[in-house]
C-alpha cells in the first residue's frame, strides 16, 4: 500500500485481498473465514487503534505517527 490512502482504504483494501486470494483458489474457504473474522473483530473491539495496525513502522521498533 502506498503512502497516500486514508486508514479505511486500507481496511478495504486489507479486506478485499484475502477474498482475492481465496477467489483465484490459493486458500482455503474456512482459514480465509478466520482471518476476515479476526479483522471485523480486532476492528469492533478496538476501533480507536485498529488503524494503527494498518500502518507499517517507518523503522524497526519505530512508532507509527498518531499511535501512541
Amino acid at each position: 500500500m502506498g503512502s497516500g490512502g486514508d486508514m479505511e482504504h486500507v481496511f478495504y483494501t486489507r479486506l478485499l485481498n484475502d477474498l482475492a486470494i481465496y477467489g483465484i483458489g490459493l486458500a482455503r474457504r474456512d482459514r480465509t473465514l478466520a482471518r476476515l473474522q479476526a479483522m471485523l473483530d480486532q476492528r469492533a473491539t478496538q476501533p480507536a487503534t485498529f488503524a494503527c495496525t494498518l500502518v507499517p513502522r517507518k523503522a524497526p521498533g519505530g512508532k507509527r505517527p498518531g499511535c501512541g
